[in-house]
């Protein structure tokens, strides 16, 4: 069984590390206590619209014939694998949180996602184009399809907490998999079927998946944000709390580097050998 967050390296996240977090995030919803202040929401904005940006960009250069068939493969698996992770959290922060100046934060969390779906519309529209191989395609597609029923899940078990089908790629299934959930809620031996289903469907989605995402950088800001968004005892990690442990530190080292790279670079440094 694949391990997630393997690829978490310095400030590094593959896609599929968000899917993880996605689920994560998902099924703990009830028990999230989100705190979009201190500048979270912000940094989350910031790193989300920057790779929105360079999707648009690198989408705009395919069109113009001026990238590869391998560079547009991984942009569209990434834009498809974390798009759960941008319903998930938006749900959460329009439906779910009680902060200042909330309807400006709610406001710029759809707009996020709707920036998310738009991006990915016009990725999948270029498969028609004929520049990729059709084997390609066909993953592309597989791979389109499974997440999306895969979001419609997750969005169920925040469906238990917060209103989220509206968010759904396909909201009746949204529901029909909430109503599932209810009814086997209450039966023995729920915890152990549920988190059994959850592996495999991440394993099922993850295959054939390039091993670098093209923004693993921002991928990793995005989602040490939300890490940082939650309180650390609302998030159980179904098994991996080392791994958002570890994510709140790399992120904590990456500030204290920036910010000790600052300060050596002050002319106000005494050590600076610079007059």
């Amino acid at each position: 069984m694949k391990r997630f967050f393997d690829h978490l390296s310095a400030t590094q996240m593959h896609a599929q590390d968000l899917l993880q977090l996605a689920t994560i995030v998902a099924v703990q919803s009830s028990n999230l206590k989100v705190e979009p202040a201190g500048g979270y929401f912000g940094s989350y904005w910031s790193a989300s619209k920057q790779r929105i940006d360079l999707w648009n960009r690198e989408l705009r250069l395919h069109s113009n014939k001026q990238t590869t068939r391998f560079n547009l493969n991984r942009i569209l698996q990434e834009i498809i694998l974390s798009e759960p992770l941008t319903r998930i959290w938006t749900a959460i922060i329009t439906s779910g949180c009680d902060f200042q100046n909330g309807k400006e934060v709610v406001a710029a969390a759809k707009r996020m996602m709707n920036l998310h779906l738009d991006v990915h519309y016009r990725g999948i529209t270029l498969l028609s184009t004929g520049n990729l191989h059709e084997e390609t395609v066909a993953d592309l597609v597989k791979l389109e399809h499974r997440t999306e029923r895969w979001t419609d899940l997750l969005l169920a078990y925040v469906e238990q907490t917060y209103p989220a089908s509206h968010l759904a790629p396909n909201p009746e299934r949204c529901l029909d998999f909430f109503q599932d959930l209810q009814y086997q809620s209450g039966r023995a031996g729920h915890d152990v079927s549920s988190a059994i289903t959850l592996a495999t469907m991440r394993e099922t989605i993850c295959c054939n998946i390039a091993p670098q995402s093209p923004h693993a950088s921002l991928n990793f800001q995005i989602g040490a944000t939300i890490v940082d968004s939650c309180e650390a005892r609302d998030v159980q990690s179904e098994g991996l709390f080392e791994s958002l442990w570890a994510i709140r530190l790399v992120n904590r080292l990456a500030e204290c580097q920036k910010m000790v790279a600052n300060y050596l670079s002050s002319s106000h440094n005494p050590l600076s050998t610079e007059y």
